[in-house]
């Protein structure tokens, strides 16, 4: 590096350097550092807050609070990628919860099929979503909302309205237990959701066909890709990722019941617009989605720690606010 170049750096304004670094992460880049950022400040409030708990206690609930919420929201990203809408995410993870404890018996044998059929199921109502969307033209938004009332009906019906049986122990160990260097192992999935995920979107042919697919469906065609199949195929994977949260939840809370992947539906569509996806399709990230699951779930953690109704709004909007605001600045970024 030459003299002059370190004299430009030097004297180039800070608005210019935040530039160059914004340019050269990339868009996607750039919003997952920013969320990330404000993940630790909100963290580090948490921690202040929470006088009771340790701050590594904290970080721990942290990351494993946001397991089930991260694998989730790996289909709906994906699917979001495509310019869709996955609705039938609540009912998919309600329904493996609930027929994965009703299957489930006293030995890991049983727990293992158990948890191989709930998977199954998942990835046959994604298939349906997927070919409802590409065969009979139904918008995305109808066919998965239909979809998701069909599998609450059926849920109600099997279990009459109540579910019964316990999680398989492996998955319970799984989402509870600690390893011997004191971490959750809650959060070890959670890497390995993250790693694969990431892999996945970015690092494989069908990743890339995603991608071509959600920028334009008619351009992807043209360069002989098979959009149609890339579309079911996504939304079986949305299928997937659906009944493995909902296995995952039952694992954590040691049982199932009714309406448990309710509460998933909206933060699994906010994590991925607040990790600077497109819900046009064709940009965004697993990482930034990982991020988004992040902020939301510190945003849970401050709010649970602050014994004033009052405080709690504030922090709530102001958290919102600032979120906002770092989207719309980085929808300026190309």
């Amino acid at each position: 590096m030459t003299t002059g170049t370190i004299m430009r750096q030097v004297a180039e304004p800070p608005g210019g350097l935040f530039r160059r670094l914004r340019e050269r992460v990339g868009r996607t880049g750039w919003v997952a550092t920013s969320v990330f950022g404000v993940t630790a400040l909100l963290t580090v409030i948490a921690i202040l807050i929470n006088t009771n708990s340790s701050a590594t206690n904290i970080v721990w609930s942290l990351f494993t609070l946001s397991t089930v919420t991260a694998v989730a929201a790996f289909g709906q990203s994906i699917v979001i990628l495509i310019g869709g809408l996955d609705l039938s995410i609540p009912w998919t993870m309600t329904m493996s919860g609930v027929f994965l404890t009703a299957w489930s018996g006293r030995s890991v044998g049983s727990g293992l099929l158990a948890l191989i059929a709930v998977l199954l199921l998942g990835a046959l109502a994604g298939l349906v979503n997927g070919l409802g969307i590409v065969a009979l033209r139904v918008p995305p938004v109808v066919m998965t909302l239909a979809l998701n009332g069909v599998l609450e009906g059926a849920v109600l019906i099997y279990t009459n309205g109540a579910p019964t049986g316990n999680a398989p122990h492996f998955l319970i160990s799984l989402m509870n237990g600690r390893s011997s260097y004191g971490v959750p192992d809650g959060v070890w999935v959670l890497v390995a959701a993250a790693l694969a995920g990431i892999f996945l979107m970015k690092g494989t042919t069908f990743g890339r066909r995603v991608y071509a697919v959600g920028a334009s469906p008619r351009a992807a065609a043209l360069a002989g890709l098979r959009v149609n199949a890339t579309i079911v195929m996504v939304y079986v994977i949305s299928g997937l990722s659906s009944a493995l949260a909902g296995a995952l939840l039952a694992g954590f809370s040691q049982q199932s019941y009714l309406g448990m992947g309710d509460q998933y539906l909206l933060p699994s569509i906010a994590a991925v617009v607040i990790g600077g996806a497109s819900v046009l399709g064709g940009r965004g990230s697993y990482l930034g989605t990982i991020a988004g699951v992040l902020l939301l779930t510190s945003i849970g953690l401050v709010l649970s720690g602050s014994s004033s109704d009052a405080t709690k709004t504030v922090i709530f909007g102001a958290s919102v606010l600032v979120t906002a605001l770092l989207f719309n600045r980085s929808r300026r970024v190309q």
